[in-house]
């Protein structure tokens, strides 16, 4: 199912290299070393997380394997980034308050947007009875909220105050939560497809001003 990304990403490839144009000759350079490592941490501590309940955890050589690996990783990036002249992330970005500021807040919503999304299929599906297609359905509108917002917020960027669209995606997000605090196996879709179009409005809301 995770191959319905490849049209979207090819679209968005070929979207960057319309219309944005190269603007340099100078060649960059990469740091794979970093890019590597940092991805191998990352993978094997996805892997561990979603494997560990099903394998006993650290009873299991797998996961022990993995957490190995992983703790590893991290250590080769930390130090890598620290010694290196260009790491593939510039340690010196996070002295930036707002950058940091921003990436606190993404980090926050993410929580709760990545949180809430992994919950709710196995709630329809499981207590609710519904089927694939009807979960899909009934959470795709927070993709749409997300998409439309990502439309039109970079649009207002610069003409209204940034943290009074921060302000509304903080308050789309806590109006989202206390919708699904009413949340019950009885409830019909459209509690889940409203609430979800909220939420996917507000992350898109009170993010990308920051990203501007």
């Amino acid at each position: 199912m995770f191959y319905i990304n490849v049209p979207f990403g090819i679209l968005a490839v070929l979207g960057v290299l319309a219309y944005f144009p190269d603007t340099t000759h100078e060649r960059k350079s990469f740091d794979f070393f970093g890019f590597a490592v940092l991805s191998l941490f990352i993978g094997t501590l996805q892997v561990l997380l979603d494997r560990g309940t099903t394998q006993d955890w650290f009873n299991s050589n797998e996961i022990r394997l993995e957490a190995v690996v992983c703790v590893v990783a991290l250590y080769l990036f930390v130090v890598h980034t620290l010694i290196v002249e260009k790491p593939f992330i510039r340690m010196a970005l996070y002295k930036d308050r707002n950058f940091l500021t921003g990436n606190i807040l993404i980090f926050l919503v993410g929580i709760v947007l990545f949180a809430t999304l992994a919950l709710l299929p196995p709630m329809m599906q499981g207590l609710m009875g519904y089927t694939v297609l009807q979960a899909g359905i009934a959470t795709a509108p927070r993709g749409a909220g997300t998409l439309l917002a990502m439309l039109f917020i970079g649009r207002l960027v610069g003409r209204l105050d940034v943290r009074l669209i921060i302000g509304v995606g903080f308050v789309l997000t806590a109006i989202s939560l206390w919708m699904m605090t009413h949340f019950s196996i009885q409830m019909p879709m459209n509690s889940l497809i409203w609430s979800g179009a909220i939420q996917g409005l507000a992350p898109a809301s009170s993010t990308c001003p920051w990203r501007h």
